[in-house]
């Protein structure tokens, strides 16, 4: 019989635990100089900053993944209509159905531009 563990994260680097404080003091800071700011607003700081820090921080932006995702479909979708052309057993309806597939893609590539500006 299989009992889930709880996975543990590792203790964090004395760099973490360095770059956690000076956070803090300067939230702390902050909040003493604006006693009217909430937790909700310093939640919300932390999700700002982190979008501020994305190049620094890495990984692949969104749009790039969006991009990456409609390009993807686009090509299984144009190489499925191609082989079907030349099986010649594709229902008549299959181009329609990849063009609308195909047009989604381009739909969800402009809102993920739209929402990354």
């Amino acid at each position: 019989m299989y009992i889930p563990t709880p996975t543990q994260t590792p203790p964090p680097s004395p760099q973490a635990l360095d770059l956690g404080e000076r956070i803090a003091s300067t939230v702390r800071a902050y909040l003493a100089e604006n006693p009217g700011i909430g937790g909700t607003d310093v939640t919300q700081a932390f999700v700002v900053a982190r979008q501020l820090l994305k190049k620094e921080l890495g990984g692949i932006p969104q749009q790039t993944v969006a991009i990456l995702i409609s390009v993807i479909l686009g090509v299984l979708f144009l190489g499925l209509f191609v082989a079907g052309n030349f099986a010649g057993g594709w229902d008549p309806r299959f181009p329609m159905i990849a063009v609308a597939v195909v047009i989604v893609a381009v739909g969800v590539v402009f809102v993920a531009l739209a929402k990354n500006r």
